[in-house]
């Protein structure tokens, strides 16, 4: 509940997840107030029985909405016409290459400043105490404070400085230029082993950053319509296992080596990197311009974030020149009739679509999720990459996605309805339902933060609480539990939280999905986002209960049928119970699951085979 009243106090103490205790002890908290900024620090003081408030008391919910849209609106700093020229190279945007990079860094930095000018507005103190980023924050308010810990310089790490591995015994990470470079001499060996023979015709297909194993289906179909097929990855390797190596070898892909493409490049690269340093430090000194651009209730927030967007495009230098040189060379090498791809918001693929679209060459997006469908769900899906922007075709799986597309404002002629390759052996193989009795929670947190609101300790807090709630349910009535992370985001201490309800609840983060479903006696979703999983069950003929939780987006299914049985805190120990005791509610799960795949997938088992020949026509096209 939001705070109004002035509040006088001897010291102000603001802190967030770099708070030491020893350095909180060392001030009088007698006449003081502390406030705390984020989930780990809160939790900390909790446990240590330190009386605080959180920043989020001091405003209103509402207040944080507008805030999303400006973080959308400032991640785009690098369309400001009078500094684009500098972060171009071949003619595509380095900035645009980092955007969702920097937003996912903006979003605390945001929300902390909203909450700061409130707090300083409310409180009258003689000494102010913050932890380090804090205290800088409060410089832009004029405002002076105590550093709370140790001097030293904000070390702000980026989202993608790391590449993280993880699986269900043991999880570590490396630096995200040491796993490029040891990816491009993997991707050299490998070569060694995959001899593709020579392209007989010149109707080539560039598959870019695609899943080799999820879409064999697809590559298979665009091999039998007589297509060449060419794998460009700088993030995904194409071959990583027996499997995906066959894949690869029977269907005659040809493997993008990008270590052969950089050594005939070295020079050009040492070159461009020079010159874009260059440009880089011209680019700062625009500092009224981005002064005026980077506001928040006209508080300029420029003279914090300068030196961390410098450090940014710094470290992104070299990788992105890199992965524009590579892309260039394919589409000289190759002059490919069609691109593919999932999303428009990596780096390879905003490379591919800037140089398909100079050379009027089609981008085909596929749909690759199951988004919210509400406006601001919209305006998500767009910002990234999702739904079709740059590219000149959109392919999704049903009738409702059309319906999305035509609400939206996308052209019919940009969109197809298609259906999802990927699915294809679900409807296709004999896929006996097992039952071994377990119940699959699929369950992603707000660790994330792509949404400002997922930063707030009360949406933590919320999502503990309905973990726990979950995991009591299901062991109360004594049924065994696997809980299912997301496979590449960050987790909220789900192992730690399950097992302290039951020792034997099992928490894994790597797995086949599909299996795990297949198996389950009923599947519970909870989460930040809509989990293709539900999907998977429906298909599967397996009963879904879902918790809504955090649907920042608004609540979804506004153009489709209701996407999965929806309950509440209240009511989901009777709706477990139902599943297994009530056959008509049972079987009225199951049914809402069947109306739903009606709209959404078309071309049930056989869209790998209609989207080739989709393709087939559009490269046919091409070569007339």
């Amino acid at each position: 509940m939001q705070q109004n009243h002035i509040v006088n106090k001897e010291n102000l103490i603001l802190v967030d997840q770099a708070l030491k205790l020893e350095d909180l002890r060392k001030i009088d908290l007698n006449d003081s107030q502390i406030i705390t900024f984020d989930f780990i620090s809160h939790k900390l003081l909790l446990a240590n029985k330190i009386s605080h408030q959180t920043s989020e008391t001091y405003i209103d919910k509402n207040e944080y909405e507008p805030i999303q849209d400006q973080l959308y609106h400032f991640s785009n700093w690098h369309e400001l016409k009078e500094i684009k020229h500098l972060v171009e190279f071949e003619g595509i945007n380095i900035g645009e290459l980092i955007y969702l990079e920097f937003f996912l860094f903006l979003v605390p930095i945001t929300k902390k400043i909203i909450e700061l000018k409130r707090i300083l507005q409310l409180y009258n103190v003689t000494k102010i105490f913050a932890t380090l980023s804090i205290q800088q924050l409060i410089k832009i308010f004029e405002k002076e404070s105590l550093l709370l810990g140790k001097e030293s310089s904000i070390e702000k790490s980026f989202f993608f400085d790391s590449i993280k591995f993880e699986n269900n015994l043991l999880k570590f990470e490396i630096p995200s230029k040491f796993y490029y470079r040891s990816k491009t001499y993997f991707d050299k060996l490998i070569s060694t082993l995959v001899r593709t023979r020579k392209f007989q015709n010149n109707k080539t297909v560039l598959l870019v950053e695609f899943d080799t194993i999820k879409c064999e289906k697809l590559i298979s179909n665009l091999h039998e319509k007589g297509l060449n097929i060419v794998f460009l990855g700088f993030r995904r390797p194409a071959i990583w296992n027996k499997r995906s190596l066959s894949i690869i070898k029977e269907n005659n892909v040809d493997v993008i080596t990008p270590l052969n493409i950089l050594n005939e490049h070295k020079e050009e690269i040492r070159h461009s990197s020079q010159i874009l340093k260059k440009n880089f430090k011209k680019l700062f000194s625009y500092d009224y311009l981005f002064q005026q651009f980077f506001k928040i209730d006209d508080i300029s927030f420029w003279n914090f974030l300068k030196p961390f967007l410098n450090k940014l495009l710094d470290s992104r230098i070299d990788e992105s020149i890199k992965n524009i040189i590579v892309t260039k060379s394919v589409f000289q090498k190759y002059a490919p009739k069609s691109i593919l791809l999932f999303s428009e918001s990596g780096p390879t693929e905003k490379a591919s679509i800037g140089f398909a679209n100079s050379a009027d060459i089609p981008v085909l997006l596929f749909q690759h999720g199951i988004f919210h469908d509400t406006p601001p769900g919209h305006m998500w899906n767009t910002f990234t990459g999702s739904v079709l922007k740059k590219s000149n075709k959109f392919i999704v799986w049903g009738e409702s996605m059309k319906l999305y597309c035509k609400e939206y404002g996308i052209p019919e002629n940009q969109f197809e309805v298609l259906g999802n390759p990927n699915y294809d052996s679900l409807f296709n193989e004999n896929h006996k339902t097992s039952n071994d009795g377990h119940v699959l929670l699929i369950t992603q947190g707000p660790a994330v933060n792509f949404h400002i609101n997922d930063l707030l300790i009360s949406t933590n807090d919320d999502y503990e609480k309905k973990l726990k709630l979950i995991c009591k349910t299901v062991v109360k009535n004594k049924k065994k539990l696997i809980v299912k992370l997301h496979p590449y985001e960050i987790t909220n201490n789900e192992d730690k939280l399950c097992k302290k309800i039951d020792p034997k609840i099992k928490v894994i983060k790597k797995g086949n999905i599909i299996s795990l479903v297949n198996s389950c006696s009923v599947l519970i979703s909870l989460g930040t986002s809509l989990s293709t999983a539900i999907l998977e069950a429906h298909i599967l003929q397996k009963p879904v209960l879902r918790i809504p939780f955090a649907e920042w987006m608004g609540k979804p299914d506004r153009f489709r049928n209701q996407f999965c049985f929806n309950t509440t805190d209240e009511e989901f120990d009777e709706s477990f119970k139902k599943i297994y005791k009530d056959e008509p509610f049972h079987s009225k799960v199951i049914k809402i699951g069947h109306e739903f795949l009606d709209a959404y997938l078309t071309n049930r088992g056989n869209a790998a085979e209609n989207v080739a020949f989709y393709v087939k026509q559009l490269v046919d096209k091409e070569i007339k």
